[in-house]
Formats: C-alpha cells, sequence, structure tokens
C-alpha cells in the first residue's frame, strides 16, 4: 500500500457540506469547515493530508495539517475493527481494508450514520470518496 504513502494537497472537494447533512454532523464542525473553505479559496496549499502506510504493523496513519499545523492524527490497524472518534467527537468503529497497492476501503459505523468510501491513488492524484446515509462526497488530492 505504498502507494498512498505521502502528502497530499487538497484541490477539489465535491459535496461536502451535503454529505456532513446526512451523517448528522454537529453545527459546530460544520462550522469549522465552512471556515476552513474560505481558507482554502484564499490559499489552496492551506489543507494537506499525510498518509504514511506501515506493513510491518499493518497500520495506516493519517495526519490532517492545516495552515502547516498538525490539526488531526489517526492511526488505525487495517483489516480489523477500530475504535475511532470522528472529527467532531463522535465514537464509532472504523474499518479499513487494502484491496490493492492503490486502494483502501472505508467502512465507519456511528450511532446515527454509516460511512462506506475508498481512499484511491492514480498517478499523482489521489481521491477519497465517502457516501454516507446515502449521499456522497468526493475530495480530490495531488501529492505534494
Amino acid at each position: 500500500m505504498t502507494a498512498v504513502t505521502g502528502k497530499w494537497k487538497l484541490t477539489k472537494s465535491d459535496n461536502l457540506e451535503n454529505y456532513h447533512n446526512a451523517i448528522h454532523t454537529t453545527d459546530e464542525y460544520k462550522d469549522r469547515l465552512r471556515k476552513l473553505a474560505d481558507a482554502f479559496k484564499k490559499d489552496p496549499n492551506c489543507y494537506i493530508e499525510q498518509f504514511t502506510y506501515d506493513a510491518s504493523e499493518g497500520t495506516l496513519r493519517r495526519i490532517v495539517f492545516v495552515n502547516g499545523e498538525n490539526k488531526r492524527e489517526t492511526k488505525h490497524k487495517v483489516g480489523a475493527a477500530n475504535d475511532n472518534t470522528t472529527a467532531d467527537g463522535r465514537s464509532a468503529k472504523i474499518t479499513l481494508k487494502v484491496e490493492s497497492d492503490s486502494r483502501i476501503s472505508i467502512h465507519e459505523k456511528g450511532a446515527d450514520y454509516e460511512v462506506n468510501g475508498f481512499v484511491e491513488v492514480k498517478g499523482d492524484g489521489l481521491t477519497l470518496s465517502l457516501t454516507g446515509n446515502g449521499v456522497t462526497s468526493v475530495q480530490t488530492y495531488t501529492r505534494v
């Protein structure tokens, strides 16, 4: 799963607000996302994600940077149901599955939502597609 390892700059985000409404994200977190969207319009380099797959541990680590500051870090065992705290503070279970060297599937279930999706690398592009409660959002990234 070495293809996903690296830093990725967000270049496009589609249907994110509708997706977060569908999965019942807190209003406070949606307000933070709106502020981030405004910052992104001013500086497209403000949002970076870093993924690191560690084959020896069987883990995927994800770090989100906003304006260079580490805002969120997660590390999950691949192929197992992991306890997860969502970005807005809710408890959930997340399962990541390596489908190929360039694709990881995602399943997350919380008390009032369920999400299926994937992270996929093609060339210097990464796509994060998430479908929650019937609504899909797609984020597109380029390698930094």
